[in-house]
């Protein structure tokens, strides 16, 4: 075909080819950012893990009473039953500064609901040092001293194990009972403390672990 009549032809020629190849370029654009993305993601997301496998971390876990001894200038005097929490590092990164907070402690009812003698944020010792602050290397966990009860006069005495124990709650524990202790163990750069907490039962001549979660 010649002459004007082809002209519109030839025009439609052309845009169609350009209508083609803007599309082939605009896939092929959103295909190439589409397969970046899908890098990203990934590589975002093994970053993310491997932060999180490296980051100081703390877990608990299983309690246990340990039978320790009680000395006056070298000479053993008594012994204190110990409630003891294992703590360890959760990641391959040393968990350095960690302290352990008993933030709560509450006595059973006889219809058993608990009734909350007292809150705070009080510093709990270390089992083998003695010690509010302690460092927790990977694969080497520390115990964290809860809670102790020694037999006096027939009488089982339970205790918070702390830095400092305020005369209030030592007043409402001296009654006998069941008692959960709620803890918060946290350390340096350790995003998310771990948090726990311990049923013990005091109400008896032996010292019992009830729970802990």
């Amino acid at each position: 075909m010649s002459g004007g009549a082809s002209v519109p032809f030839a025009i439609a020629a052309v845009f169609l080819n350009d209508w083609q190849r803007a599309l082939s370029v605009a896939a092929a654009i959103c295909f190439f950012l589409y397969a970046n993305f899908l890098i990203w993601m990934a590589e975002h997301d093994d970053g993310v893990a491997l932060r999180a496998q490296l980051a100081p971390s703390l877990e608990a876990g299983a309690p246990r009473v340990w039978l320790g001894v009680e000395t006056s200038a070298g000479t053993v005097t008594g012994h204190r039953k110990y409630v003891q929490i294992l703590v360890s590092a959760k990641t391959s990164k040393a968990v350095t500064g960690c302290k352990a907070y008993l933030t709560a402690v509450s006595r059973k009812r006889p219809d058993d609901t608990w009734e909350e003698i007292f809150r705070d944020n009080l510093l709990c010792k270390w089992s083998m040092y003695d010690a509010p602050v302690t460092d927790i290397m990977p694969g080497v966990p520390q115990y964290l001293n809860v809670a102790s009860a020694k037999e006096a006069l027939h009488l089982l005495r339970l205790r918070p194990e702390l830095e400092s124990i305020p005369n209030a709650l030592a007043v409402k524990m001296e009654e006998r009972g069941i008692f959960r202790f709620d803890l918060s163990i946290t350390g340096a750069d350790v995003a998310v403390p771990c948090h726990i907490c311990v049923t013990v039962d005091g109400s008896g001549k032996a010292v019992q672990i009830l729970s802990a979660g």
